[in-house]
């Protein structure tokens, strides 16, 4: 274990601050976790390659099952196993650079003995009462509503002009902002995915390997037919892919 790093060396690193401050709240979206400071840090002192390397090492133990905390009684939250990733590798390699990332918070960032405690969460069967005080012509209009699915393929259905995949999901809430009524038992969600021929030759090949995991952006609506989302991919890649375009290997060329 080494202690190389110098406190003036962590000092020069604060000149990205606003740029490790746009990729921690990047990681931070996709990794539903809330403590930005922290994800801050391991931007600046380990940098964007390496910080979003750990992202991808995530997602992948996630698609694999997932991690346990250390007493073995819960899964970790994406967050957690990161964070865990990050620790063990500045333990090894850098342990001032540990200091810095998972320094204590500030006493001012504490709350102040006396202060008033957050407000009681409201029960999940009871948000029926603040929704249906809301009228339709009173709601507001969403003009753009994306969805990103990150995850493994399964059986997939070409056909002329388009290919057709199928996709499920069970959110984990674990890591959501204090104060949010969370129901008890989370639904699996089915996800009915349409791709267009050009870009699903892009990935043919890609998303057959194991250790790869596809990434799909598009735009969604309820099909209430199959009691799935539909989602129409506007880009599909991997994680493989994407880092192949950021350490700049070649690229096949698109099909036209």
């Amino acid at each position: 274990m080494t202690t190389g790093t110098t406190s003036r060396e962590i000092t020069l690193l604060e000149a990205d601050r606003k740029k490790a401050r746009r990729v921690a709240r990047e990681l931070a979206t996709t990794l539903q976790e809330p403590n930005l400071p922290g994800l801050t840090r391991v931007v600046m002192v380990c940098g964007e390659p390496q910080a979003r390397a750990w992202l991808s090492e995530t997602q992948q133990i996630e698609t694999n099952g997932g991690m346990l905390t250390g007493d073995g009684q819960r899964q970790r939250t994406a967050g957690g196993i990161y964070f865990k990733l990050v620790k063990d590798f500045l333990y090894k390699t850098d342990y001032n650079k540990l200091r810095y990332v998972f320094r204590p918070p500030s006493s001012g960032s504490t709350r102040k003995e006396g202060a008033a405690p957050p407000p009681a969460t409201m029960k999940w069967s009871e948000r029926n009462k603040l929704i249906r005080d809301v009228p339709l012509s009173e709601r507001g209009v969403a003009f753009t509503v994306k969805v990103t699915l990150i995850g493994k393929l399964g059986k997939t259905i070409e056909k002329a002009g388009f290919t057709l995949a199928m996709m499920s999901s069970r959110p984990r809430l674990n890591a959501m902002p204090k104060g949010i009524p969370l129901p008890e038992k989370v639904p699996t969600t089915q996800y009915i995915i349409y791709i267009g021929g050009k870009q699903w030759r892009r990935v043919k090949e890609a998303v057959k390997n194991p250790e790869d995991v596809v990434i799909i952006e598009g735009t969604q609506f309820w099909d209430s037919d199959y009691e799935s989302i539909a989602v129409f991919a506007t880009n599909i890649t991997t994680k493989f892919l994407q880092q192949a375009q950021r350490t700049g290997a070649p690229a096949e060329s698109d099909e036209q």
